[in-house]
């Protein structure tokens, strides 16, 4: 008989979901690694619910002096390592999350970081009584919401000093989500000041202190290139790239086969499968991981659904990718047709250079947020070289659904400046626009092998509906001898009117002979009667021959 799943779905605190005896996927084999890691400092940094602050919350429990918390793990595998298990309970422990500091500026950021300390110092009443008398008054001040800008920067030197010496050991130091103040400030244009904080903040606490045993960190990005981490030479970074620590965020095939096999499932293999359609993808290091967040939902729910991608808020991605650059856009509609690109990595990245449009750290900031696979890496002296996908149907269904506004404010856009050209008679400037909209649209169209002159209209004809404020525009009418493919006719008779036939070949040495064809066509079959007659002056008769993605306009100068 299954045993059954039962997720406290958005519930982080270990203890929490120990004692409502939720299901848990052991991740405490984690505590060996970071033990046996001789980093001082470590950042793992892994996009959004995956598991960060879960893992936080268990390793402040483990280790805690005063949590007296032995028995959460009794049936865990970490109560099997007897090395390790003796270091349950030992160290005092600093736990602060940032992820709620999210404010429109420097000032209600700093008050809600102050909010924080005086939360954390509160719990650490019983301190007061062992500090020396001159430092009494600083932590009645921490602990009243009384401290100042620069005595919050020194707040968890100072108080891993005070438990190191109470304890007579040092201290775990954990900050969890430590980049949100910085990506909010980003956002809302206070960045130099929250840098500025941030860097005094995690300075003190993590570089020379020697009341700390270990630290730990968790974010999205990694931003030492922003001076984050200027002082902070002892920091080891484990990012999805890395090799280590790949299976403690996100479920593993192995955990996917339980929970699927634990979730009284029709067809578990089935359903494991779908689910591997839906939300794998991830590679941390050389490891498959699923999202995490996504596989409870749909264990639970037995739905295949968006989970993850309705978690956050995505107008961050949607501003990055609207704002970018032409480069980005082809590479980025070869990714929504489930290509590939290779794009280098650098996981130093850099938040003012996504805001200036730097087309790398855009790719950047995709790949750590969790909205791109890694596929492979090859390593070159400029850095890692990796091809990158979309990881799933879920992240798949997010850009054609989400950001399907965006291709379609930016084709407008562009053609805009299109059919500006075209109606202004400026005919290497249209050759040109629809060149690049051929190159980077156009395999959203099918085209019909039999008549493919068929699919070309009909891709200009759609165009052309934006002018028909200014425009009548005439497909497939008679004229003086026969049938013309499209007549432009301006409602202002002064204005140009236009004369269009398309051709498809099959050879691109054939497009120039076929262009003359088509302009000798149109003058003897009398196209340009019907703009005559509505007494229109200025007429451009155009040939547009097609060769698969390849366009030439011509006119008959």
């Amino acid at each position: 008989m299954k045993s059954g799943v039962n997720f406290a779905i958005g519930t982080d605190d270990f203890a929490e979901i120990i004692n409502k005896k939720a299901t848990y996927i052991d991740k405490t084999p984690l505590i060996r690694s970071l033990i046996d890691d001789l980093s001082s400092v470590i950042l793992f940094t892994r996009p959004r619910r995956f598991g960060k602050t879960l893992n936080m919350s268990m390793l402040k429990y483990f280790f805690g002096i005063r949590e007296n918390a032995k028995d959460l793990f009794k049936n865990l595998a970490i109560t099997q390592d007897p090395e390790i298990w003796a270091h349950q309970g030992k160290y005092p422990v600093i736990y602060i999350s940032l992820k709620e500091v999210k404010k429109d500026n420097f000032q209600n950021a700093l008050k809600a970081i102050q909010l924080l300390i005086q939360k954390l110092f509160s719990s650490y009443q019983d301190l007061r009584e062992s500090i020396v008398p001159e430092y009494k008054t600083l932590f009645d001040r921490f602990l009243h919401g009384e401290a100042s800008a620069t005595e919050l920067e020194l707040s968890l030197e100072f108080l891993s000093s005070w438990l190191c010496k109470k304890h007579s050991q040092k201290a775990w130091i954990l900050i969890d989500e430590y980049d949100t103040p910085i990506h909010e400030a980003w956002e809302a244009g206070y960045y130099h000041e929250m840098k500025s904080f941030m860097q005094g903040f995690l300075g003190s606490a993590l570089k020379g202190n020697t009341s700390v045993y270990k630290g730990i960190l968790t974010g999205i990005l990694r931003v030492s290139k922003e001076g984050m981490f200027s002082e902070l030479n002892n920091i080891k970074v484990h990012s999805m790239l890395s090799e280590n620590y790949g299976e403690y965020f996100g479920f593993t095939e192995s955990e996917v086969d339980s929970i699927c096999e634990r979730a009284d499932l029709l067809n578990p293999i089935t359903q494991r499968e779908a689910a591997r359609a839906w939300y794998n993808g991830y590679k941390f290091g050389n490891i498959a991981i699923y999202n995490p967040w996504s596989i409870i939902n749909f264990a639970t729910d037995k739905k295949l659904m968006p989970y993850w991608v309705h978690t956050g808020n995505n107008k961050l991605i949607e501003t990055l990718i609207a704002k970018s650059a032409g480069n980005f856009k082809a590479d980025f509609q070869v990714l929504i047709q489930g290509g590939s690109v290779q794009k280098l990595i650098n996981e130093n990245i850099t938040l003012p250079a996504i805001n200036s449009n730097s087309e790398e750290s855009l790719w950047n900031f995709l790949l750590f947020a969790g909205y791109l696979k890694i596929i492979s890496i090859e390593y070159t002296n400029q850095g890692p070289l990796c091809e990158l996908q979309i990881p799933n149907e879920e992240i798949m269904g997010l850009y054609k659904n989400y950001f399907g506004k965006w291709i379609e404010q930016v084709s407008a856009q562009e053609g805009a400046k299109l059919l500006r050209a075209l109606t202004e008679g400026d005919v290497l400037e249209f050759q040109a626009l629809l060149q690049e909209f051929m190159e980077t649209s156009f395999s959203y169209f099918d085209l019909d092998n039999k008549n493919p002159e068929k699919v070309y209209h009909a891709l200009i004809l759609g165009m052309l509906v934006s002018l028909r404020a200014s425009h009548e525009i005439s497909s497939n009418g008679e004229a003086a001898y026969g049938r013309y493919d499209v007549v432009i006719i301006p409602k202002d008779i002064s204005k140009l009117g236009l004369v269009l036939e398309f051709k498809a070949v099959r050879e691109e040495k054939l497009m120039k002979k076929s262009a003359k064809k088509a302009l000798e066509q149109i003058n003897t079959q009398g196209y340009a009667k019907k703009l005559e007659a509505r007494g229109i002056k200025k007429i451009l008769k155009l040939a547009l021959i097609f060769c698969g993605k390849k366009v030439l306009v011509k006119d008959q100068n």
